[in-house]
């Protein structure tokens, strides 16, 4: 039992390290980050490893759910930090304007900016670069649409040095109404979901008082019919608001 524990300890161990080293290679994270979050996730295997109540089928279970957890934080820091460039994007272009109205060309400007980035950003950066200076491949079915439009524009902008600033300044009007849409359409959002959950515990509240008055096994099936009604109801306003065009 103890080999079979020890084994397991360490296998756990090992994964884990590569899948931090793989969030510090993709730039996720900073090797700092890494040591804290490896120390801490250390500390918690030891404590759990040590105290197991259960046999070693259950310790089996905790390590696939860890790798599974740590799979999922990736897919959502990836997420996070992409939507992060997404929004801080029309700053660049700011920068990236002001830069060529004194005198830098749009690649000089666009590969300066990029080495004052931020590691995650410099990697987005770096790619957009190589793309459009370049030519290299570029996979539009694994990228973001977001990063598919910037490719497209800063190629075209390239292509036509002359017109590059004007074509700039209007790529960067089109991402502030962008921003401007994002925010409106996020408040209404916002405004849906409070609602809705308001909505929920009154439900639910409702729901209790009617189960100390009345007795729900003989009411079961008015009881399962109101809740399906409500909570169609509850799925049909979070799609019909996700499917709306909202005008701004």
């Amino acid at each position: 039992m103890i080999v079979v524990v020890f084994l397991l300890f360490t296998f756990q161990l090992m994964c884990g390290f590569r899948i931090l080293k793989s969030w510090v290679d993709s730039k996720l994270i900073s090797s700092q980050q890494m040591t804290k979050i490896g120390t801490t996730a250390l500390m918690g295997d030891l404590i759990i490893t040590l105290f197991w109540p259960r046999g070693w089928v259950t310790l089996i279970f905790y390590v696939i759910l860890k790798f599974l957890l740590m799979k999922g934080a990736e897919v959502l820091i990836r997420h996070y930090r992409e939507k992060l460039f997404e929004r801080r994007f029309s700053d660049f272009m700011t920068k990236l304007i002001l830069k060529m109205q004194m005198g830098s060309s749009f690649r000089q400007s666009l590969g300066e900016l990029s080495r004052q980035s931020d590691a995650f950003t410099q990697q987005i950066l770096n790619k957009i670069v190589d793309v459009v200076t370049f030519s290299q491949h570029f996979d539009e079915n694994h990228s973001s649409e977001f990063l598919v439009e910037v490719i497209s524009e800063f190629k075209r902008i390239d292509q036509e040095s002359h017109t590059a600033l004007k074509h700039l300044r209007a790529f960067h009007r089109k991402l502030k109404k962008q921003d401007e849409f994002r925010r409106k359409s996020g408040q209404v959002t916002r405004q849906i979901r409070v609602q809705s959950a308001m909505l929920a515990v009154l439900y639910l509240a409702t729901l209790i008082f009617v189960g100390f008055q009345f007795d729900l096994r003989r009411n079961l099936w008015i009881v399962t019919t109101s809740a399906l009604v409500f909570i169609a109801g509850l799925v049909w306003v979070a799609l019909g608001g996700r499917k709306r065009e909202w005008r701004v």
